[in-house]
């Protein structure tokens, strides 16, 4: 195996993308656009963050690790608003503010108590493990949110039952949270069963690609999943309790805009 991948590898591995695009094309799949979007959005982010990386490493200050996780955490929001086809108000303050409790804290928790990095302001650490974990938080919030408006809208007529005969908010939508917080964890639990039989995780094999003895890689695989289902549960539910207070007004109505 070589030891670094140069262009030739690169372009290599570029080639599986291409036949993944004409896949697309033959079986008319309309995917095309959005595959080379991705490829290239991708390509740019990538090597954009590993000059960035390479300049913040250099500089070891706890302010450039910082602003690079609350950079993160923000273009995470982003994304999902992206996603989102109804507004909710104050939606990216909301999504901001549960991505960052759930991912901050629990990356916190890591870095102070799991792994005990001095200094704790790390780059080499902080920003690949906070961007694993607010990467799962912002799949966890975009899921959530999307499931929970579903619910909200598809039971609608039983909610404003549930409100007419007496119900709080809280109270009435308790069917829709439980719904769509099972379906913020469940593929995480689910990538959980599988690994190391069916999988190795990402972080797991390039620790291992990269010389790290198996036992030292498999502890580390093992503590960032569980900051990483911590922060996914967190971020969910801080998000669920904030949007709900959105979706109902103070007369324990559904907002019209829903």
């Amino acid at each position: 195996m070589a030891e670094q991948i140069g262009m030739y590898q690169l372009a290599v591995a570029y080639l599986m993308l291409v036949v993944v695009f004409f896949l697309a094309m033959s079986n008319s799949l309309r995917i095309s656009r959005e595959l080379v979007v991705a490829t290239l959005r991708m390509t740019l982010q990538l090597f954009a963050a590993g000059l960035l990386l390479k300049y913040v490493f250099k500089i070891d200050f706890w302010l450039a690790s910082v602003a690079l996780i609350v950079i993160m955490i923000a273009f995470a929001v982003t994304v999902v608003l992206g996603r989102l086809e109804i507004r909710v108000k104050r939606l990216p303050l909301i999504l901001f503010a549960s991505m960052g409790i759930g991912s901050l804290s629990v990356l916190a928790i890591f870095i102070f108590l799991v792994i005990g990095r001095e200094p704790w302001y790390d780059a080499r650490y902080v920003l690949p493990l906070g961007g694993m974990i607010i990467g799962n938080s912002m799949t966890a919030c975009a899921l959530v949110t999307e499931r929970f408006i579903a619910e909200v809208i598809g039971k609608r007529d039983q909610i404003e039952t549930s409100l007419a005969l007496g119900a709080t908010y809280k109270e009435a939508s308790m069917t829709a949270l439980r719904t769509a917080y099972r379906a913020a964890l469940v593929p995480t639990i689910a990538s959980m069963t599988g690994m190391g039989i069916v999988h190795l995780p990402g972080m797991m094999t390039g620790q291992i690609l990269s010389g790290v003895e198996p036992m030292l890689a498999v502890k580390y695989q093992v503590a960032i999943i569980a900051a990483i289902l911590a922060a996914a549960a967190l971020s969910s539910l801080v998000m669920l309790n904030l949007l709900r207070s959105r979706l109902f007004n103070k007369c324990h109505q559904i907002e019209r805009a829903v």
